[in-house]
């Protein structure tokens, strides 16, 4: 085991050293290693959690916690939040309804059916995406990933990460209009081959 110290005990009469004294120092000695022992682990419980809580609040993703019901609030949101989306954490935890307001009125219907089937539904529902109105009024496209774990006193809580997607929707979109310009070229030179006049392609 972990060396610890050394624990004595100085008799203050001339009587001989019994065997029960030695069974005192041995009770003494092991409830203060079983004493050392849990304050080391809550030690390092509390090291480990302060270093993932680090790690989640200084990456570019925001992580969250929130009940299974539409009207449960929120139990924990990460800073990054505030940079994305305009929010404090603090307001997100004092405003249940606060995600659901600034889900984009296109999206919404989807997103919150999607949120219906995961509390309903899986465990491990699949990632949704959706768009989101800032507090500026910039709207951002949003991955949601979440999974169902219980929570200290076993009530299933969704521990989820948004990521923010829109410079990846944004260029998917660019691509989708330059083939869609790509694709009315090709039929008006098909027209225009057709009709017999090649130079209706200029």
């Amino acid at each position: 085991g972990e060396w610890w110290g050394f624990v004595g005990i100085d008799l203050c009469s001339e009587r001989p050293l019994q065997r029960s004294h030695g069974d005192v120092v041995r009770a003494v000695a092991a409830s203060l290693s079983a004493s050392a022992t849990r304050q080391r682990a809550d030690e390092d419980a509390r090291l480990r959690e302060d270093l993932y809580r680090s790690m989640i609040e200084r990456g570019p993703a925001i992580t969250y916690i929130d009940g299974i019901e539409e009207s449960a609030p929120t139990i924990y949101m990460s800073p990054q939040v505030t940079q994305l989306l305009g929010y404090t954490p603090e307001e997100w935890l004092e405003d249940p309804g606060l995600w659901s307001r600034l889900l984009h009125p296109d999206d919404r219907e989807r997103a919150l059916a999607q949120e219906t089937r995961q509390t309903i539904g899986t465990r491990n529902p699949p990632p949704v995406d959706y768009r989101m109105i800032t507090r500026d009024g910039r709207i951002v496209w949003i991955l949601d990933e979440a999974v169902l774990e219980p929570d200290e006193a076993g009530t299933p809580v969704w521990h989820g990460v948004l990521y923010d997607i829109t410079e990846r929707k944004n260029a998917e979109q660019e691509l989708q209009r330059a083939a869609a310009q790509q694709a009315a070229v090709a039929r008006l030179g098909g027209r225009a081959l057709q009709d017999g006049d090649p130079e209706g392609l200029m």
